[in-house]
C-alpha cells in the first residue's frame, strides 16, 4: 500500500465547516448582495445532495468502502463515474455553490475555491495513488478516458 497522508477531518466535515464560514461571511462581511437566485440555489442544493446519495448507494451496492483512504474492493465505472472521476466531491462543491446562492452574497463564494483546493490536494490526489496501486491498468485506462473533474 502506498504512503498516504490520512486525516480524520473528512469531506463532510469540510462541507459543514465551509457552510458555517460562508454564513458568517454573509452576515458579517457581505459583499454585493443580490436577489432572485433562490430557485437556482434550491435546485443546486437538492440535485447535488441527491447525486451524493446516489453515489453512496452505488458504493453500498458494490460492497466497497466510501470513506476516503480505506481500500476499495471494486472500481466503480458506471454513471456518474463516466462523466467525472470525482462526482461526490464535485457535488459537494455544487452544494456549496447552491448554499452561496441561497445566502445571496458574493463574500460567501470566497470559501468555495479554498474547499476545492483542500479536497483536491488532501483527498483526490491521494485517492488516485491508492486506486492506481490497487487496480493498476484498469484504473489507468479509466483515468485516461474520464476527466478528473468535468
Amino acid at each position: 500500500m502506498p504512503n498516504i497522508n490520512k486525516t480524520k477531518f473528512l469531506p463532510p466535515y469540510g462541507v459543514l465547516t465551509s457552510m458555517i464560514v460562508m454564513f458568517l461571511l454573509d452576515r458579517y462581511l457581505p459583499v454585493i448582495a443580490w436577489q432572485n437566485t433562490r430557485f437556482i440555489s434550491y435546485w443546486l442544493l437538492a440535485s447535488s445532495f441527491l447525486c451524493i446519495l446516489y453515489c453512496t448507494y452505488i458504493f453500498y451496492k458494490h460492497k466497497t468502502d466510501i470513506e476516503p483512504f480505506k481500500e476499495s474492493s471494486f472500481l466503480i465505472l458506471s454513471w456518474p463515474y463516466t462523466m467525472t472521476r470525482n462526482p461526490i466531491y464535485l457535488c459537494m462543491m455544487l452544494f456549496l455553490i447552491g448554499w452561496a446562492m441561497f445566502l445571496q452574497s458574493i463574500s460567501s463564494f470566497i470559501v468555495i475555491p479554498v474547499f476545492a483546493l483542500w479536497i483536491h490536494n488532501k483527498f483526490v490526489l491521494q485517492e488516485e495513488i491508492m486506486l492506481e496501486d490497487k487496480f493498476l491498468q484498469d484504473y489507468l485506462s479509466y483515468k485516461h478516458r474520464v476527466r478528473r473533474w468535468i
